[in-house]
C-alpha cells in the first residue's frame, strides 16, 4: 500500500520536472502569439494516470507557483495558473467519471482545449474587447493539437515508466 507521504513525494518529483520542462520550453514560431506545446502538462497527464485522482491539480498548481515564482507572476503567470486550473479539475472529472470511455490522448486533449479557451475567457474579461474572438479558433486549433501531442507522449511514458512513477514496481 502507498503511504500518503510517499504519494505527495511523487506529485513534487513530477511538479519539479514539469517546472523544469516549463523553463525550457520556449514559445513555438507561430503567427499567433502566446502559442507553446505546452510540455510541463505532461506530468500532470503522467501524475493523472499514474497516481490517481486529484494528482494532476496538485502537480499543476505547484508546477505553476514554482514557475512564476521564478519567472514573476504577472498576468501571463496568472492566466497560466487559470487555465492550468480549469483543464486539470475538467481532466481530474473525465477521468474519475468516464475512465473506461476515454483514453489518455482524449482526456489530454480535452485538457489542452480547456486550457486555452480558458486563458482566452480570461482574457476577454479582463480586456473587454470583442475583437479578442478572431483568436479563438487558432487557440482552440493549437490546444487540441498540443494536448493530442502530450496525451500520446503520456502513453509512451507511461508504458515505459508507470509502475515506476507509482511505486508498484519496486525495480528502477
Amino acid at each position: 500500500m502507498d503511504s500518503p507521504t510517499n504519494k505527495m513525494v511523487r506529485i513534487c518529483v513530477l511538479a519539479v520536472l514539469g517546472v523544469v520542462l516549463n523553463l525550457i520550453e520556449p514559445p513555438m514560431p507561430a503567427p499567433v502569439p502566446g502559442i507553446k506545446l505546452g510540455l510541463a502538462n505532461l506530468m500532470s497527464v503522467i501524475g493523472l494516470y499514474s497516481l490517481g485522482t486529484y494528482s494532476a491539480i496538485w502537480i499543476t498548481i505547484l508546477r505553476t507557483i514554482t514557475v512564476n515564482l521564478f519567472l514573476g507572476f504577472d498576468l501571463r503567470g496568472f492566466l497560466s495558473l487559470g487555465g492550468g486550473v480549469v483543464s486539470a479539475l475538467i481532466m481530474e472529472a473525465v477521468y474519475y467519471f468516464y475512465k473506461r470511455e476515454t483514453g489518455i490522448v482524449a482526456v489530454s486533449m480535452l485538457g489542452g482545449l480547456m486550457h486555452n479557451f480558458t486563458q482566452w475567457l480570461m482574457v476577454l474579461i479582463l480586456l473587454q474587447q470583442p475583437y479578442l474572438v478572431v483568436y479563438l479558433p487558432f487557440l482552440l486549433l493549437s490546444g487540441g493539437v498540443a494536448g493530442v501531442f502530450v496525451g500520446t507522449t503520456g502513453v509512451y511514458t507511461l508504458r515505459r515508466l508507470g509502475g515506476f512513477i507509482s511505486g508498484k514496481d519496486t525495480q528502477p
